[in-house]
């Protein structure tokens, strides 16, 4: 009795620990913009998006988005994305410029900064994913016009550790990401009034 009780319990830990394993590779693509109120003036302006990664943890790793963890949660195999994340969130930027009546095209350019782009399992099934972006518009001229930080988080169910669930996840973060960035005045303003002077940019200025 006392075995199969002993099995019974190892049973799921080592079931989990045997996925744990084995890799993931799977695409993740920003969700479809919904219908928004185009922004006044956006159709004179022409936005050209230009992404660099900066993210500490994850560069040179074969575009790693997560790690699988196994019924000890120790991290096991990574899970990586088959598509450029980085390039992505600067499609997923300009895709929702482009909803609100922004053209792409050369004039004013928004450097997009990944400094994060991953998702991790939690010990309870869930899978919790955090997205950040520096981003910077410069007017036609170079000049630095705006700067801000950007950031979301997504989670959804994870009873099993699939790219799939972290592919979901990371799709949220970077939903929230946008709609923090769509909803600040200051770089909606920065973007339509491109050839203002610096002064009249309410930025946090970064070094």
């Amino acid at each position: 009795m006392k075995r199969l009780i002993r099995a019974l319990v190892l049973l799921p830990l080592l079931a989990t620990t045997a996925c744990a394993i084995v890799g993931d590779d799977i695409e993740v693509r920003y969700p479809p913009v919904a219908a928004v109120t185009p922004v006044s003036g956006a159709g004179a302006v022409a936005v050209t998006i230009a992404t660099q990664d900066k993210r500490p943890e994850e560069r040179g790793s074969g575009n790693r988005i997560s790690a699988k963890r196994n019924g000890f949660y120790m991290e096991m195999a990574s899970i990586t994305a088959s598509n450029d994340v980085v390039a992505e969130t600067g499609r997923a930027i300009m895709a929702e410029l482009a909803a609100r009546g922004f053209r792409e095209g050369a004039g004013v350019k928004v450097e997009v900064d990944v400094r994060r782009f991953f998702n991790r399992f939690t010990y309870v099934g869930v899978a919790v994913s955090d997205v950040q972006v520096t981003v910077r518009v410069r007017g036609a001229d170079g000049n630095q016009i705006y700067t801000r930080d950007y950031q979301g988080q997504g989670s959804t169910s994870a009873p099993f550790q699939r790219g799939a669930n972290a592919a979901e996840s990371l799709q949220q973060a970077m939903r929230a990401m946008t709609r923090e960035a769509m909803s600040d005045p200051g770089f909606i303003a920065a973007l339509t009034s491109a050839n203002a002077p610096v002064a009249a940019a309410t930025g946090l200025p970064r070094s």
